[in-house]
């Protein structure tokens, strides 16, 4: 016999559960709802037949979720016509389908992601030693990054694109000199760079802010290296840009820094996302509004052009 104690803690249980899953169901638009509904019906996602079922119950209930319908007592005679109610079940079924919702949002975003998916298909061809399809996806990946943007993500996914080739071309025993395994080390340099520069500035804009205290390890090696290294970077604009932004906050008496940004910054529009643009414009800005309140005012000109 089931104590008072054990029953409240597991209806407690029930409606944690419960709570917790129609939130993240309320969180999703229409359409995505549909999308949903095809995956959990899909055999080979979700083998469980009974998870399947309760899952397009509690779907078809969107986006009220009313709950008179989203109960276990209905949602166990709805799944398990005639059997004995087991509570237990009802909330492993919802803990699966939370994780079955987990996995299906990972999917979403692989499936929006065009590079990605070339860069796993490039993968999952050369493991098989589908030479052709692995040559012509390869092409057309060449081509997608060739007109994406310029950030530290597209020295990232070219990096990936040139370790594929270069693993490809190793194993058809090319032995010679690899353009690839080059282009590949400096790929891998660029999106270091960029990365660094970029999580730097983003480091000490906070400090700026909270009045906090990180520590950026190897900031002045980077800014050594990229100083005796400038023309290698002039065609880079994420390390370029980063690097000068980084100048303009640890050295904001050194005003040539935020003149070469803006210049730069007016050349590269189609380099980057406006997300992305929006924030190195930014800082910019956040220069000149001090350099004002400091009683420069002939930063007014460029603070409107920026903005």
């Amino acid at each position: 016999m089931h104590t008072f104690g054990e029953a409240f803690r597991t209806a407690f249980k029930y409606f944690m559960e419960k709570s917790k899953l129609i939130e993240i169901l309320k969180k999703l638009e229409p359409s995505e709802i549909e999308r949903l509904k095809a995956y959990m019906v899909s055999p080979y996602f979700v083998q469980q037949q009974s998870l399947s079922a309760f899952a397009t119950l509690i779907l078809n209930e969107y986006p009220l979720f009313p709950g008179d319908k989203i109960n276990e007592t209905w949602l166990y005679g709805a799944v398990f016509s005639g059997q004995k109610f087991n509570s237990q079940t009802i909330r492993d079924l919802m803990t699966l389908f939370i994780a079955a919702i987990n996995n299906w949002l990972a999917i979403e975003t692989f499936l929006n992601d065009p590079i990605e998916i070339k860069l796993v298909t490039m993968q999952a061809l050369r493991s098989k030693d589908i030479s052709k399809e692995f040559l012509r996806t390869g092409a057309k990946l060449e081509n997608v990054l060739d007109v994406s943007y310029k950030n530290q993500e597209y020295y990232l996914h070219l990096m990936r694109y040139e370790d594929e080739m270069d693993h490809y071309f190793f194993s058809k025993q090319y032995l010679g000199f690899s353009k690839f395994l080059q282009t590949k080390s400096d790929s891998l340099d660029f999106y270091y760079l960029a990365s660094k520069l970029k999580l730097a500035c983003e480091m000490i804009n906070r400090q700026n802010v909270y009045a906090g205290q990180y520590h950026i390890s190897l900031q002045e090696e980077v800014i050594e290296y990229i100083r005796g290294h400038l023309s290698q970077f002039e065609n880079v604009p994420a390390v370029n840009i980063y690097y000068l932004i980084l100048l303009t906050l640890i050295k904001p008496d050194d005003e040539q820094h935020f003149f070469e940004l803006k210049e730069i910054l007016e050349k590269v529009s189609g380099f980057f996302t406006n997300e992305e643009l929006k924030e190195m414009y930014g800082y910019a800005q956040n220069y000149s509004i001090k350099k004002i309140n400091s009683g420069h005012y002939n930063y007014s000109f460029h603070r409107a052009k920026i903005a």
